[in-house]
């Protein structure tokens, strides 16, 4: 149970998220191997991070992305429809075309 702990403490110092870590319990009695693999994956992804030169188990870590926009940009942005207007748009006009369809279907049309 020590080197457990030990390994936690060197997951701590490398900078591994407490979410990418296991708890001592899922190794030491066996209750979840999948967190215990998850965590030497992202201990990997992060020791990786920091020495370039071991090798990557896993998918490499992300580096940070900031994007930066401008006022004009944002402003713009407030005029476009969203994903979910779009959406209901073309589920009513397909829900029409299909109500149209049958009331026609049913006058003899």
């Amino acid at each position: 149970m020590e080197n457990i702990n030990n390994f936690l403490g060197g997951m701590n110092k490398l900078g591994v998220p407490k979410a990418d870590q296991f708890q001592t319990i899922d190794l030491f009695e066996k209750k979840n191997p999948t967190a215990v693999l998850d965590a030497i994956i992202a201990f990997a992804r992060h020791a990786q991070k920091k020495n370039p030169e071991i090798p990557l188990l896993g998918p490499k870590l992300a580096d940070k992305h900031q994007t930066s926009f401008s006022q004009e940009q944002l402003d713009a942005g407030k005029n476009m429809p969203t994903m979910q207007s779009v959406y209901i748009s073309i589920l009513l006009l397909t829900s029409y075309e299909y109500i149209v369809g049958i009331s026609c279907c049913c006058k003899g049309y």
